[in-house]
């Protein structure tokens, strides 16, 4: 059944949202999008997630595209990148972009810049602040994943073929510190 046009604009909002010009990194290591070459990159998404959304089949099944694209294009060395917007308890948008690349020196690794949208400070304003963090990834573990969705500390081998919805991935900063789990 179609939901009346009101009850799709906010979805309709969140992909406008996601589908703008990549923002720019604030990292020394992290490119600026301008510097990017983005018709040479393989591109994903925009995939939209709202936190009601996150527990159903649905979600599962596009967290398992996320990871899988990123899993291809790191093992693969292929330049890639994605947009995927969550939107939170209070339904305001995260857009989280990443990019798979080599840095200036040549080793790969995955750029992930989020801006976020916060609540104001003031009881009962609608004024909103936006948040932007950068990092980037430079090891990258597949490993089993839980029965409750959550990764194991089981490392899966890089060579062997696996459906995305049985593992996560764990991705560490060049000083080997879990930056994002997906």
């Amino acid at each position: 059944m179609l939901r009346p046009a009101r009850d799709r604009i906010g979805p309709l909002v969140l992909v406008v949202i996601a589908v703008a010009a990549v923002g720019t990194s604030i990292g020394d290591e992290c490119k600026a999008a301008s510097e990017r070459k983005l018709t040479d990159y393989d591109r994903a998404g925009p995939y939209v997630l709202s936190e009601a959304e996150r527990i159903t089949e649905d979600a599962a099944l596009i967290e398992a595209s996320i990871r899988d694209f990123l899993w291809r294009h790191w093992t693969q060395h292929r330049l890639g990148f994605m947009i995927v917007v969550r939107s939170g308890t209070e339904g305001l948008p995260s857009r989280e972009t990443y990019f798979v690349e080599p840095d200036e020196r040549g080793k790969w690794r995955i750029v992930s810049e989020t801006k976020t949208t916060l609540l104001g400070t003031k009881p009962g304003s609608t004024e909103h602040f936006e948040d932007f963090r950068s990092s980037a990834a430079y090891l990258v573990e597949r490993v089993e994943a839980r029965p409750d969705r959550m990764a194991s500390d089981r490392i899966i081998p890089s060579n062997g073929a696996r459906d995305a919805i049985s593992y996560r991935l764990i991705l560490k900063d060049r000083a080997a510190k879990v930056i994002e789990q997906l």
